[in-house]
């Protein structure tokens, strides 16, 4: 029914009527339907097949489990809701229009469903070193961290000293002071009129390839670290740069990530087996929709029932 996908957005669907026309609210109620109806097929597919496998006391055990669990989620909803009563959340979820029942039900399918799919998709296949060595050499360039340099810059344009001859004047007193050793960020805050000089010419990490500037990006990867360059000569600027930390191109060693493939390749096994598990429950089931499945073609058993909406009795305004 429409309220086993509807009852978890009782809350916001009735925000929802308050401020929405009737057609406006039934659009959201049926878009809502169209997005999950796909994963509930998938629930009650799950728990259908639950309970076909289980005996008689198994499924009393199972359903005292459940009732169990959900008395807990009942205490939460009291307090969520600042009741004491079990019957005063009812008062209220039934405003909103749902049920402690309802509730409940969506309650034991999720986690009926969620048991069932893992125990289904458990993977039986050993996940050993060859298979992990196949997986990081096939994806090699996953592991590749490319070469790059955190730097300092210190500019001064020709344009804003009045032309290139007297930016140079500033760039002699630049050159003096660094060799007074003076602090890099000092003389750059100072000097400098590029788009760092407030943070003292600092650019953060910076991969080679990345700078347009060639003759800049040569020395950031050719010069040692903490050296400071000699003044480069640009079209607009003169630049000074210094070298604080450099990391060459490097792949990331198969034991750094060995856990981590392991984990990608038992992922992929389970959904491997989960998408086995839903082809098998589908290709046993006949299922009827009240609009054309986006999967049909994938699913000949798949039944649609025509798109025009139906008039008696309408399915969405049960509640």
């Amino acid at each position: 029914m429409a309220s086993d996908i509807l009852d978890r957005y009782a809350e916001k669907l009735a925000q929802v009527r308050t401020q929405a026309t009737p057609e406006q609210y039934r659009t959201v109620r049926e878009d809502l339907i169209k997005r999950d109806l796909d994963e509930h097929i998938n629930s009650v597919l799950l728990v259908d097949a639950l309970r076909t496998s289980l005996e008689k006391k198994q499924l009393k055990k199972l359903d005292e489990y459940i009732d169990e669990v959900f008395e807990q989620r009942v205490v939460e909803l009291k307090k969520e809701f600042k009741v004491d009563t079990r019957a005063e959340l009812e008062e209220l979820l039934e405003k909103q229009g749902t049920s402690l029942g309802s509730l409940r039900d969506s309650f034991a399918n999720s986690q009926m469903a969620s048991q069932f799919f893992k125990e289904k998709t458990k993977t039986k296949q050993v996940i050993g070193r060859p298979e992990m060595m196949r997986y990081y050499n096939a994806h090699i360039a996953d592991y590749k961290t490319t070469a790059r340099v955190r730097w300092q810059e210190i500019q001064i344009s020709f344009a804003k000293h009045g032309g290139k001859t007297a930016a140079f004047s500033v760039v002699e007193k630049i050159v003096q002071a660094l060799k007074n050793r003076d602090n890099f960020a000092v003389v750059a805050k100072k000097y400098s009129d590029g788009s760092t000089a407030t943070e003292g010419g600092q650019w953060d990490w910076t991969q080679i390839g990345s700078l347009t500037d060639k003759k800049i990006e040569r020395a950031l990867f050719e010069l040692p670290v903490n050296d400071i360059s000699r003044v480069y000569t640009g079209e607009s600027a003169f630049k000074i740069v210094k070298i604080n930390a450099r990391e060459a191109t490097r792949f990331t060693p198969f034991g750094e990530v060995q856990k981590q493939i392991k984990a990608t390749l038992e992922q992929q096994a389970r959904e491997a087996n989960g998408k086995k598990v839903f082809e098998e429950l589908r290709k046993n089931a006949v299922i009827t929709r009240m609009f054309a499945s986006p999967r049909r073609t994938e699913e000949p058993r798949v039944k649609t029932i025509s798109n025009e909406r139906p008039r008696k009795p309408n399915p969405f305004e049960r509640r």
